[in-house]
């Protein structure tokens, strides 16, 4: 008497694994290339380093002129050396910094809008504790 066969053999069952795997990393790649070349999220990124560059040269220079002092070293004649490659940058890049504005008396707060190719905002807050 002649048992029927019950389940799938070893070898159907490895055949099925490597064809979705072979799928699986088929659509991986695939995924992977529409990431890297979309574009669109690429902008927002470059937008966002702009507008932290130019927040970190500000708070440099609050380092070292102090808080009393406080400005953005970029807008004054003769800017500092740092700001011309982030202006050749935006220029190329098709971005627009805008000139920060700093209100307040303590804390201030300063924003920087970047626009253009992509969009960023940024706003800090700053404190000068030797007056508390």
């Amino acid at each position: 008497m002649k048992l029927k066969q019950q389940g799938f053999s070893l070898i159907e069952l490895i055949t099925f694994i490597i064809i979705i795997g072979i799928i699986a990393s088929g659509l991986l790649i695939g995924i992977n290339q529409a990431q890297r070349y979309s574009g669109i999220p690429r902008v927002l990124p470059e937008a966002s380093f702009l507008a932290n560059a130019r927040m970190q040269i500000i708070l440099m220079n609050r380092a070292i002129n102090g808080y009393a002092a406080l400005s953005d070293p970029c807008t004054t004649t003769p800017s500092l050396a740092i700001c011309t490659p982030l202006a050749t940058y935006a220029t190329a890049n098709n971005f627009t910094v805008s000139t920060p504005t700093i209100s307040g008396s303590n804390p201030k707060t300063i924003t920087i809008n970047v626009t253009g190719a992509g969009n960023a905002v940024i706003n800090v807050s700053i404190y000068d504790y030797a007056k508390n």
